[in-house]
């Protein structure tokens, strides 16, 4: 059912394996138009060895519980997440994240730049970005409002802009990455590693009050702190 938006948000996708393991993301969209944002949902691999940040993305997403089939979750993984188990159905283990940190819907965040470019192009671009977050740092995507030119920036663009549909159609590398700091282009473990530099999770002072959700509305109650201030828009 992998991919199916009308079952994806109610079904545990179920994986076997001993290293890899996927689980069920039950999510709080509105309904289908949410694709967007279920694609990334998608690319969630719970594997320290391929997405070590994946504790943070936890947070990112607002995901509380875990949902494994007939499988044994390591141990280590449990203690990185911060996951303890809840209960048991059948053969389904459900485990609960108790982290020491509250969060919910609504993230303060450093945002100094941006990624631009084709929204699908930059699919691979945005969900290894994420590893950002770790330091409350995400980039904004085709911002349209910039009063300066942002000092970090990801450019994604059609490889063959001028070639014909079919042979795009073709192409198995339609699109082109290039990461830019101050204008300049760099490498891409270049470019996150000055991202990175001297940030801090802790260097976010707003935050989060209250929130509230219903039927059709999401609504938050903050403290902006006076030292705050937008990078990019």
């Amino acid at each position: 059912m992998r991919g199916e938006r009308f079952k994806l948000p109610n079904t545990p996708q179920l994986f076997n394996s001993v290293h890899y393991f996927h689980s069920g993301i039950v999510t709080y969209s509105r309904g289908y138009h949410d694709t967007l944002s279920l694609y990334y949902l998608e690319l969630l691999q719970p594997n320290l060895d391929v997405t070590p940040w994946f504790p943070d993305l936890l947070r990112l997403y607002n995901i509380r519980f875990l949902a494994t089939y007939s499988i044994e979750v390591p141990e280590h993984f449990l203690e990185a997440c911060q996951l303890s188990h809840l209960t048991s159905i059948g053969d389904i283990e459900i485990y609960v994240r108790t982290p020491q940190e509250k969060y919910g819907y609504f993230e303060f965040v450093h945002v100094p730049g941006a990624v631009a470019g084709d929204l699908k192009g930059m699919r691979e671009a945005v969900s290894r970005s994420t590893q950002l977050f770790t330091y409350r740092v995400l980039l904004a995507v085709n911002p349209s409002n910039t009063p300066h030119s942002p000092p970090f920036e990801i450019a994604v663009s059609e490889k063959n802009e001028h070639v014909s549909f079919l042979m795009k159609f073709l192409s198995s590398d339609e699109f082109e990455t290039s990461w830019f700091v101050n204008k300049m282009p760099v490498r891409e473990a270049v470019f996150y590693t000055e991202v990175k530099f001297g940030r801090d999770a802790e260097q976010v002072v707003s935050r989060v009050l209250q929130e509230e959700v219903g039927r059709n509305f999401y609504k938050a109650f903050v403290h902006v702190d006076e030292r705050a201030w937008s990078e990019v828009c």
